[in-house]
Order: C-alpha cells, then sequence, then structure tokens
C-alpha cells in the first residue's frame, strides 16, 4: 500500500554470500532519543495494533489504528490532531492518502473517504461477491487520475480480485478471480501504481505478482514458489521505484528482490538472520528517491538501502524504549526523507529522520516507556 502507496508498497521497514558485497557493518547507527510524548490510556493520540500509515502532502500522518476502530491524524511533529471512526471502522486493513490531500480507509467490506480534517465525503462496498463489494479487502491505491484500486483476497475462494472505482467511490470494473492462470489471484495482499498507471499487485498465496495496464488487462506475472532467484514465498510488500523498477518484500524467504519493469529478476538483498542487511519475514517496504526502507517485522527494526542495492543503516531493536521496535510492519517515508514506522507491538508509530535516529514517538501502550 500506504506514506503513498506507489512508495510502498501494502500494511502492512527494510545471503551471507550475496550480502558479502553489499553490507559495511561499520555502518550500523545507534537511535539517538529525542523525545516522546503520549501516554498509556486509550484516549485520543493512543494506539492499539496500527496496521498502517500514509502520509498526506501537507506532512501529516494518518494511522490505521485498528485495535480501536479508527483513524486519527497527527500532524509532522507527532502531535494528535484529529480522529474518526470510532467503532464504525472494524477491521481496518489498509489507509492511503490522493493528492488532494483526501484519506481513504479500507475495512474489509467497505471504503470511506474522508477530507483532511475528518469529514466523510462518501463510503461505498457492503459484503458481498457483487460488483463493488467486499469480502476482505486488503490494501487499496490510488492512481494519478484518481481511480480507487482495491485488492479483495476474498473469502472461501470468492470475490478474490481487484475493483477499480472512479474518485466518488463508483463502481468502474474489475479484474481477477481465485485461479493460478493468468490474471489470476491466491489471497492477494498488496497493490502498487507506476507512474504509467500499471498496477502491480502482490499474489501472494500464488507465491508471484502480477502487472495489469490501467484497463486492468493482464500484462505479465513475475515469480513461482521457491527460493531461487525470482521465485518467492509469500510476497506481501510491493513497490515501484522512479525508473519503474519493481521491489518486492519476499517475506517467507526473508529477503527483497529487485525486478526490471519488464519482470526480469536484477537483484535482491538479504538471507534469513538478525545481522544488519538480513531479513526476518519483511513486511513493508517504501521508496523514497534514491532509497529503499524496509519493515523488518521479525527482527523488529527497519533498515535503509540504497537502490544499487547497498546496506546504509538499520535502527530499532526487541527492547521498549523510545526508538525501539516490536514487529513493524509499515514504513512510510514523507517528503522530508523521515521514516514513519507503524511499531505494531508496541501499539505506536515512531518517526526517525533520514540517518535512522528517533525523532518522535506517538500512541504509546502500555509497559512501553
Amino acid at each position: 500500500m500506504r506514506f503513498r502507496k506507489d512508495l510502498r508498497l501494502g500494511g502492512t521497514i527494510l545471503g551471507l554470500i550475496a550480502l558479502a558485497l553489499f553490507i559495511p557493518v561499520s555502518q550500523v547507527f545507534a537511535c539517538e532519543y529525542k523525545l516522546e510524548f503520549g501516554d498509556t490510556s486509550t484516549g485520543a493520540g493512543q494506539l492499539s495494533l496500527p496496521r498502517d500509515v500514509a502520509v498526506d502532502p501537507s506532512g501529516n500522518v494518518w494511522v490505521a489504528d485498528t485495535g480501536h476502530k479508527r483513524v486519527q491524524k497527527f500532524n509532522s511533529s507527532g502531535e494528535f490532531v484529529s480522529q474518526f471512526g470510532l467503532t464504525s471502522l472494524t477491521g481496518v486493513n489498509g489507509i492511503t492518502t490522493d493528492a488532494s490531500g483526501n484519506v481513504l480507509v479500507a475495512t474489509a467490506t467497505k471504503i470511506r473517504k474522508y477530507k483532511s480534517n475528518g469529514e466523510l465525503l462518501s463510503e461505498f462496498g457492503s459484503e458481498g461477491t457483487g460488483n463493488g463489494q467486499f469480502k476482505s479487502a486488503q490494501d487499496l491505491a490510488v492512481d494519478a487520475s484518481g481511480s480507487i484500486w482495491v485488492v479483495d483476497k476474498g473469502s472461501a475462494g470468492t470475490a478474490v480480485r481487484v475493483q477499480k472505482f472512479n474518485s466518488s467511490g463508483v463502481y468502474q470494473s474489475q479484474f481477477g478471480k481465485e485461479g493460478t492462470g493468468n490474471g489470476e489471484f491466491k489471497l492477494p495482499e498488496a497493490i502498487a501504481v507506476d507512474s504509467e498507471g500499471n498496477l502491480l499487485v502482490a499474489d501472494t498465496g500464488n507465491n508471484r505478482y502480477q502487472e495489469f495496464n490501467s484497463a486492468g488487462e493482464f500484462v505479465r506475472k513475475v515469480g513461482s514458489a521457491g527460493t531461487g532467484n525470482g521465485q518467492f514465498e509469500s510476497p506481501r510488500g510491493i513497490a515501484v521505484d522512479s525508473e519503474g523498477r519493481v521491489w518486492v518484500a519476499d517475506s517467507g524467504n526473508s529477503r527483497i528482490q529487485r525486478f526490471s519493469s519488464k519482470g526480469s529478476y536484477q537483484a535482491q538483498i538479504g538471507i534469513y538472520g538478525p545481522n544488519p542487511g538480513e531479513f526476518i519475514e519483511p513486511r513493508g517496504i517504501a521508496i523514497s528517491g534514491s532509497n529503499l526502507w524496509v519493515a523488518d517485522t521479525g527482527n523488529n527494526r527497519g533498515q535503509k538501502f540504497n537502490l544499487t542495492p547497498e546496506f546504509l543503516l538499520d535502527f530499532g531493536d526487541e527492547a521498549s524504549g523510545p526508538g525501539r521496535l516490536s514487529a513493524p510492519r509499515d514504513v512510510a517515508i514523507d517528503a522530508g526523507g523521515n521514516a514513519w514506522v507503524a511499531d505494531t507491538g508496541h501499539k505506536r508509530v515512531q518517526k526517525f529522520n533520514s540517518s535512522g535516529e528517533f525523532v518522535s514517538q506517538f500512541g504509546i501502550s502500555a509497559g512501553v516507556t
């Protein structure tokens, strides 16, 4: 997905032989504590199981506060601004923003669109398998024309598809069904849009990603089950860089793979492990300029790479203090190059600067100080 979905890929921060060429261990940076705020209550500004984050064009941070069934808005300093949804947002799965700064929220069976002040603009969808209905909406992306694309992993093999809506939420078209053929899906979890309007879908259960043009027509499938170059085990994150190259969080193989815009395997980073440049089931990924950020979920940290790809730094660890992470699920990058991390296990969002130094946090759970 969400930080803009076209950069994340979501949400859901970034092998011994391959990485020996890339990882200067001396470049691991410690987090420098600067400030913190929030408390242990469940009131405004506090979070429970944040699943996804997005940054609007003004730098405001929007958080899918899944455990509290709401969306919360914070300014670029991490100060609480507003909230909406409360019990109406059951099961928040994804969040993104459009070019106008509107916020779109995906629950399992409904999409809601809000102004930046929290005013509900529109909502669409209901539980079902018909046009414009959902069984388990997972992720959403907005293209340059304002069209909204929603990936639905379905239920019991039904309604597994991608649907397109116009900017007002009116159903336009759909593609996909459950299966293993071209244009078919099994438990898809993420979607991204490139600069030309092409759609990239992480077809998680089929261990591949698929590309479709802006009309929803199948272009190509990439990958198969396995551990070799260009193969996947449960890919759960996808993003596209400015050159059209596709980056995939190959979660089950604990690595990130890069492909050309035509789907040719190019490079990978990571093997299973706790060392710098290694991963344990990474999920959320985001691209900002010439850098790749990874939510290294199983290692309770974030990592940053350039697009060569070479390891640059990591931050966070298993402890619970400021700048520490627990099972981070997603990451987004704002216009200033700051990384916002959905620190899911600690029920908070944390902000790090481009050097990986802790800046601030909000939404602190009980016992996290």
